[in-house]
């Protein structure tokens, strides 16, 4: 019964994925400007049409501007920084428009319970609900070698940080403050029902079966191969599903 339930959970956690993307319209004012992105900067009162490229250091080079450093910058924001300095510099009022010619490729990968897991090239302004749909959605798990259904929460891993977010809040009550964009280098992790989840400063970060049996946080630590020079062990946090959202609680 308790296979069953979950594999009917999921499906509707499916639906609901395939309903939330088919409603939602992804906008390039969403997108955040990265290195090596061809953008087009148009100053109506100069008459400047210009494309650029952005630097590996995030920076492009404009007339009458000089260098800005635009990285992580939306369209909109970059218009407006354009405005003010030329306001600032010459006290004119310009109409500024800059929009996304060419974006670069970013590599995100997507583990765990999910129907295609691997490593992703993908462009634009993705989320978390964008990176699911690719992989074909979460795993529904059956009794052969398949694998077993998606568990309830997904870990975002990116750099040294990791946030954790639950798919039913997501999904079914349509909270979408929960769905994040990606960026490049951002491993997701959706580990299957019966898993522990070790992620942060350890030597091999990943989900580990508890096989139905109890794992104390030394062992689920030592599991994960220990902990990364220079770590902080004092920063453990510990983070369960208890049926209304993950409980938090440090170690």
């Amino acid at each position: 019964m308790k296979e069953i339930d979950s594999s009917e959970r999921v499906k509707a956690m499916n639906e609901r994925l395939k309903q939330a993307l088919s409603s939602r319209r992804a906008s390039d004012r969403d997108y955040r400007i990265g290195a090596e992105d061809l953008l087009t900067v148009s100053i109506e009162d100069e008459k400047m049409n210009k494309p650029v490229r952005v630097s590996s250091q995030g920076n492009i080079n404009l007339p009458f501007i000089g260098v800005l450093n635009v990285k992580g910058l939306k369209a909109s924001e970059l218009e407006k920084e354009v405005r003010d300095l030329f306001m600032q510099r010459y006290s004119l009022e310009v109409k500024v428009s800059v929009s996304i010619k060419e974006c670069r490729k970013q590599q995100i990968s997507v583990l765990g319970a999910v129907e295609k897991p691997g490593l992703y090239d993908v462009t634009g302004q993705k989320t978390l609900l964008d990176m699911l749909a690719m992989t074909g959605g979460l795993r529904v798990g059956s009794s052969d070698s398949s694998g077993e259904a998606a568990g309830n929460l997904v870990f975002l891993i990116r750099s040294s940080k990791t946030y954790v977010i639950e798919l039913e809040e997501l999904l079914m009550n349509g909270d979408l403050s929960l769905n994040p964009p990606v960026i490049g280098g951002d491993v997701i992790n959706i580990p299957t029902l019966g898993n522990v989840f070790v992620g942060g400063q350890v030597k091999r970060p990943g989900a580990f079966s508890l096989k139905g049996n109890k794992l104390t946080l030394g062992q689920a630590l030592a599991i994960a191969g220990g902990f990364k020079k220079g770590a902080n062990g004092s920063e453990i946090r510990i983070f369960r599903f208890a049926g209304k959202g993950p409980s938090r609680r440090p170690a």
